[in-house]
């Protein structure tokens, strides 16, 4: 076991302005009333207006660091865990650091993407440079805007996605009571990299090769029953991984924080990891799929809400495009 301890000092989480209901997107994708819901499970999802993802992060940083009780410049990194930058260069943590007025702090400010699994690895790392010494107090935030990148002519993915904003304050153990990271894992199999991408916008199919008549590579695009198949495939084999030589099993689980990938997505976890469906934390009808921040927005609504609760075995897990698998075993 790699176990590692440490404190949560503070979390926030911050919502767009502009709140898009089932029957608006029913309206949007030009479907009858009712169709979006069914096939997504999502009731209403957040869509960014006048704001940016750096103003969205910003915002949720500013609130965890108030729920901390600390200022910026007693942090010693800033790591934006994301799929969604703020533009290619430079980083995305810099204009949050910006956004937050601390651009002449120093704090060290780098991003880390891991498409849907962003903030666990970002977590993993802020661990890991804690227990070395070499930081003592880690901001980790995450935003997206999907809003943008979808295809309206494609239900499946249209229906399913919105955006937001969680960031945390990590820090060094200073006294027993910090949390536990028991084991943390993570694998990818490369070979599906073609079930869930956004082609455009790279180098491979650069911004200035847009046209209208390739609108489509420029959007996002998945698979989902093949993906669904995959990740069926995978899951368990995972799942044994991240418990071997814990001394637990997954049963022993009291709260599951999943990624809120999709309601077909959490009925394949449910009927494959053992776990009760009271102790799943599930904010899919009422947030969508917010990519990297709907595990950590997960995770923030259990802990403000007290459905975590002190000697509870809390299991982080999801799924990315990738595709990959990777999850935090966390005691309490």
């Amino acid at each position: 076991m790699d176990t590692r301890q440490f404190h949560i000092l503070g979390s926030s989480s911050y919502l767009p302005k502009h709140c898009v209901s089932a029957e608006q997107m029913d309206l949007r994708l030009k479907v009858p009333a009712g169709t979006s819901f069914k096939k997504s499970g999502v009731a209403t999802r957040y869509f960014m207006q006048d704001e940016s993802i750096a103003i969205m992060a910003a915002r949720a940083v500013e609130g965890a660091l108030s729920n901390a009780g600390l200022r910026f410049e007693e942090l010693d990194a800033l790591i934006f865990a994301a799929a969604s930058p703020q533009q290619p260069i430079p980083c995305t943590a810099a204009f949050v650091q910006k956004e937050l007025g601390y651009g002449c702090s120093g704090v060290a400010c780098f991003d880390i993407d891991a498409t849907c699994l962003s903030f666990i690895v970002a977590m993993d790392y802020a661990m890991l440079a804690i227990g070395a010494g070499r930081f003592r107090r880690v901001a980790v935030v995450s935003a997206e805007s999907a809003r943008d990148h979808l295809n309206y002519e494609h239900l499946e993915s249209a229906s399913l996605f919105g955006d937001g904003a969680v960031a945390f304050i990590f820090a060094h153990n200073d006294i027993p009571q910090g949390v536990q990271l028991i084991k943390s894992h993570m694998e990818t199999y490369g070979d599906y990299t073609n079930l869930c991408e956004l082609k455009g916008g790279g180098v491979s199919l650069p911004p200035s090769h847009y046209d209208a008549k390739r609108h489509a590579e420029f959007c996002f695009t998945m698979n989902g029953p093949k993906l669904f198949k995959t990740t069926r495939k995978y899951l368990s084999r995972f799942i044994d991984r991240l418990f071997e030589n814990t001394n637990y099993q997954i049963s022993d689980v009291d709260v599951l924080v999943p990624h809120q990938a999709s309601r077909t997505a959490m009925e394949l976890f449910k009927r494959h990891v053992g776990v009760a469906s009271e102790r799943w934390v599930d904010i899919l009808e009422d947030y969508g799929n917010q990519v990297s921040v709907s595990i950590p927005t997960a995770f923030h609504y259990a802990l403000e809400t007290g459905r975590i609760q002190s000697g509870d075995l809390v299991l982080l897990i999801g799924t990315g495009a990738g595709l990959a698998f990777a999850g935090h075993l966390l005691k309490f």
